[in-house]
């Protein structure tokens, strides 16, 4: 159970950019202080955090200063937070938004399975462990398809399009390395986002026409409207799955593209 956090205090904050930035000054307005691990010297949030610290969440010094600096810790998103780092050096008290999302997010895999037990409908896929896997996933999935890591974070010269036969070839060396996912190719995804706040939800939405952010607290009928309307089964299911799991403090973002 995390304890109350007093004025005074000081916020950890993994990442960096306009969403740490709007966490530093929320902290402030609550008469708190702000560190905030960034990958960039030159990052905004930096420059106004009371202790700004550079370096990935993979960096076992940098995370341990802001680990001893803060006395509650959240993060951006799954892209700038290691799961597996932050369980192993950061007490679970510190941490009161938990790893589970963050882990199931940055694998692919997982992330797909949790889509598809709330109804959601997902590209094809198919996991692949061995070279002797990916016939029979190609086979599932079809052509155009793409290889990706099933762990986030692996750089696109990782990430193989599958458009022929020769391409499955050239495929089986990449899986001498670590576990894939074949997935269906898309011409032109867009990606649906929430970020919980302490304070206010906000919701970002990647629609055809334009996206818009939005208060929840003063624009739940735009939400309800534009996408609760549209599957409210698979709305409600998610928002009851990232309820018991969304951060009691700061923000964090959960992608699905």
């Amino acid at each position: 159970m995390t304890n109350f956090i007093e004025p005074g205090a000081t916020v950890g904050i993994i990442g960096g950019g306009a969403a740490a930035l709007q966490l530093v000054r929320a902290a402030h307005n609550l008469g708190m202080h702000a560190a905030v691990l960034a990958r960039t010297n030159g990052d905004a949030a930096l420059t106004e955090a009371e202790f700004p610290l550079v370096g990935r969440s993979t960096d076992v010094d940098a995370l341990q200063q802001l680990r001893d600096l803060s006395s509650v810790i959240t993060y951006i998103d799954e892209s700038v937070a290691d799961a597996t780092t932050i369980d192993d050096l950061v007490p679970a008290d510190k941490v009161p938004g938990g790893t589970d999302f963050l882990a199931m997010t940055q694998d692919r895999y997982l992330e797909k399975v949790f889509l598809e037990d709330l109804n959601m409908n997902v590209l094809p896929y198919a996991q692949v462990v061995t070279a002797d896997d990916i016939d029979k996933a190609v086979n599932a999935v079809g052509f155009p398809s793409i290889l990706k890591p099933i762990q986030k974070g692996i750089g696109q010269d990782q990430q193989l399009a599958l458009t022929n036969d020769a391409d499955i070839w050239r495929a089986k060396g990449l899986l001498e390395k670590r576990p894939y996912i074949v997935e269906a190719w898309l011409d032109q995804p867009r990606e649906f986002a929430i970020t919980p706040f302490a304070l206010r939800m906000v919701c970002r939405c990647s629609l055809p026409s334009k996206t818009r952010w939005r208060s929840m607290n003063s624009s739940t009928q735009f939400c309800r409207r534009r996408l609760i309307v549209r599957w409210p089964t698979k709305w409600n299911g998610l928002r009851a799955k990232l309820g018991s799991k969304s951060p009691k403090l700061g923000c964090s973002r959960w992608s699905f593209s």
